[in-house]
């Protein structure tokens, strides 16, 4: 099973890189089945063989159990809707795990004298802990927090109700639960270094990995469906955070901090900052603002900053475009100039030159 789960694995992961209209799901799934089936042919070196030649296979489980996390977190992300590396800083984020560990392969590769010696103490002699098990604990700690991310995300899925009018629900929570019960086995593996946790694990995968392919084909619009039921859950089930809560206070509050105290002229704003100024939780905040306003966060304080910037341009002629996007809560000219640009349809030189005079804001 181990063996045909690795080829599997691979043939899955160049399906989905050879598509001829790819999208980040693609890729992002590409790298999920290329780590399971690397995964398993590590798993099978270190059962079968002693060669030394395949230390590099066996090694390989070093990168790919440090992708495995964020991967999945991706996945999950972008198959429900939801953002992912939609900016640098989530990028750079989100990229730290997979990039340590492909530094650590490198580094085991080369640096150290008896690579054959080092896997023999880690695997063979039930050494723990070993070196190798030192290097990949922070590759488990991060699975846990990864997979902690997917549990908390989808949280709305995990009801009875739910379960038993959507069967897309039922099979996001089968792959969610099988994939942390076959990467435990590989965990105790780690520890206890019995073989029969390591065999369970690969084998698991790989009965996994065709119970994803069988799903690919029987329902290829499965992500599709999945990201409508979420969307149609959350909405569902989010309007109770607002119960209670009197929605013209909070229209009131939002304009007073926004019109009166500027609030969005701190760039450093963000939707945490905002809700702690209305006391309000982000879930809550988020939802009045989608369902009142019709808006997410970002769109709804670029309105206020754009809409001060337009006043400035043609009030203040003598203020260079740059000084107008930082003061207005921009941390950057480009950003500036996107946000503007969606906002108004002209650059901000364009407004300047052919807005009127007596523009006023707000």
């Amino acid at each position: 099973m181990g063996i045909f789960g690795s080829s599997l694995g691979c043939l899955m992961s160049l399906g989905q890189i050879v598509l001829l209209h790819k999208n980040q799901l693609n890729f992002l799934l590409g790298i999920l089945f290329l780590g399971m089936s690397i995964l398993q042919g590590s798993s099978i070196a270190i059962l079968t063989s002693d060669n030394s030649s395949l230390t590099w296979l066996i090694l390989l489980h070093i990168p790919a159990l440090y992708s495995v996390g964020p991967v999945l977190y991706g996945i999950y992300k972008v198959s429900t809707g939801e953002p992912f590396l939609d900016s640098q800083k989530r990028a750079f984020i989100h990229c730290i795990l997979p990039a340590s560990g492909c530094i650590l392969y490198l580094i085991v590769s080369f640096w150290f004298d008896d690579v054959s010696s080092l896997i023999r103490t880690s695997f063979v002699d039930r050494i723990f802990p070993s070196p190798l098990d030192w290097i990949l604990l922070p590759a488990i700690f991060g699975i846990a927090f990864y997979i902690s991310l997917v549990l908390k995300s989808s949280r709305y899925l995990w009801r009875w109700e739910v379960w038993k009018s959507e069967p897309t629900a039922c099979i996001l929570g089968f792959l969610i639960v099988t994939s942390l019960f076959h990467l435990s086995l590989g965990a105790v593996f780690f520890i206890t270094k019995i073989s029969d946790f390591l065999i369970l694990s690969s084998g698991g995968m790989g009965i996994t990995l065709c119970f994803a392919y069988l799903i690919g084909h029987r329902y290829p619009g499965f992500f599709q469906k999945l990201q409508e039921v979420t969307q149609a859950t959350r909405e569902k089930y989010a309007r109770s955070l607002l119960i209670g809560v009197d929605r013209n206070i909070l229209r009131e509050n939002l304009i007073q901090l926004m019109e009166k105290d500027f609030l969005y002229r701190d760039e450093e704003l963000g939707l945490g900052d905002l809700a702690d100024e209305l006391a309000l939780s982000t879930h809550q905040v988020s939802e009045f603002l989608n369902q009142e306003l019709g808006k997410n966060f970002s769109v709804f304080v670029n309105d206020y900053r754009v809409a001060e910037a337009c006043s400035l341009l043609t009030q203040e002629p003598d203020k260079s475009i740059l000084d107008i996007a930082y003061s207005v809560g921009f941390r950057t000219k480009s950003s500036f100039n996107r946000a503007f640009q969606k906002h108004t349809g002209a650059t901000p030189s364009e407004y300047r030159i052919k807005a009127p005079k007596t523009n006023k804001f707000r």
